[in-house]
């Protein structure tokens, strides 16, 4: 009996001196790598419990890695470079191509980990990107030319303008502007309509079945990867020559619209400025285009008002007041009061053209 009383004695005196260097020690670390390839740290701390142990971190601190791309070997073997904060992630380049290039990486024990891809390959598609990270984008694949329907109207050299593209055809869902208020700020009368989406599945354009896009709007003449054109800052990038080579001498009455609009009489809203000045009665250069700013429509052609201003360049054509500039071939703008006609440009028509199309970014 005090032989046992004695081992408990000194096991209790073990038990206690070994919970108090654990407490001397502070805060240590317990690592695990699940197999799905999530990579994560949890600290223990004095008062800790199980559940603090495994508590999930927010979903943005994951990054979805396969075990292809990494394991614990690779980790414990990988290059190590400077001491980082435990838990800390960085973005990391992994050497390899198109989407698999971005990386994450996680500091592991005061190490930074093997920088894992925070995308896989996947299929080739029209996108303008490597989906499959061998290096070429869009490769066997047959891509629509920028038109929904497959065929553009508007700078026809493909080799020269890979990014831009004019697509003929109709809409009947009112608007061409890149917000959508609910409301015309200008003409509160007016309701306003979401066009930066597609309403008909891009079902649209003057070689479809549906010429005149009925139950479409102005986004579902571009085909999928690409999106009517913003702007100038957007016809700038996507453009090498402006609006220079969107027609030929031999090319009907086109007119190509963007989501350009001004502050009225051609001053496009190309500028930085939000002040309450900057509204579709102001006339003010220097606005940036908001909501309050829907007055007249900018895009490029051989038909419509001229542009003379310098802020809207580089687009040679707008709609003139009311759209009564490019009335011909179905362009109207309907009780837009002179003042809104980026929020009620409709087209019946599927000739004299339609709009700028811009491949989006990579």
């Amino acid at each position: 009996m005090k032989t046992y009383h004695s081992r408990m004695l000194f096991l209790d005196r073990f038990v206690y001196l070994l919970f108090m260097l654990l407490l001397l020690q502070g805060c240590q670390c317990v690592y695990i790598f699940p197999a799905a390839g999530l990579h994560k740290e949890f600290p223990i701390t004095e008062s800790g419990t199980q559940q603090d142990f495994f508590q999930e971190l927010p979903e943005a601190q994951y990054t979805d890695a396969s075990s292809e791309d990494i394991s614990p070997e690779e980790w414990q073997d990988s290059p190590q470079d400077a001491r980082c904060q435990a838990g800390s992630l960085s973005p990391c380049k992994t050497g390899k191509q198109g989407i698999c290039a971005d990386g994450m990486k996680f500091c592991q024990n005061g190490r930074w980990t093997y920088c894992s891809p925070q995308q896989i390959p996947q299929k080739e598609s029209c996108d303008n990107k490597d989906n499959d990270c061998d290096g070429q984008i869009d490769e066997g694949l047959v891509c629509p030319e920028g038109c929904a329907d497959g065929q553009r109207e508007g700078f026809l050299d493909h080799k020269t303008y890979p990014d831009i593209a004019g697509c003929s055809g109709g809409w009947s869902i009112p608007g061409i502007h890149t917000h959508h208020p609910g409301k015309a700020p200008a003409c509160p009368n007016i309701k306003t309509y979401p066009t930066t989406k597609t309403h008909c599945q891009r079902r649209a354009g003057d070689d479809s079945q549906n010429p005149q896009g009925k139950g479409c709007s102005v986004e579902d003449l571009c085909a999928a990867g690409w999106h009517v054109c913003k702007g100038a800052a957007d016809l700038k990038a996507s453009s090498p020559t402006g609006c220079k080579g969107v027609t030929t001498s031999s090319s009907p009455s086109l007119f190509f619209a963007s989501r350009q609009s001004s502050t009225g009489c051609a001053a496009c809203t190309t500028g930085t400025s939000t002040q309450s000045k900057c509204n579709s009665t102001s006339f003010k250069s220097g606005c940036q285009q908001t909501a309050k700013t829907s007055n007249d429509v900018f895009g490029c052609g051989n038909f419509g008002d001229i542009v003379q201003h310098n802020a809207c360049k580089p687009f040679d054509r707008f709609s003139g007041n009311n759209c009564l500039s490019i009335a011909q071939g179905g362009w109207s703008c309907p009780a837009s009061q002179g003042l809104c006609e980026a929020y009620t440009l409709v087209k019946k028509s599927s000739a004299f053209g339609g709009v700028l199309c811009c491949r989006n970014s990579p």
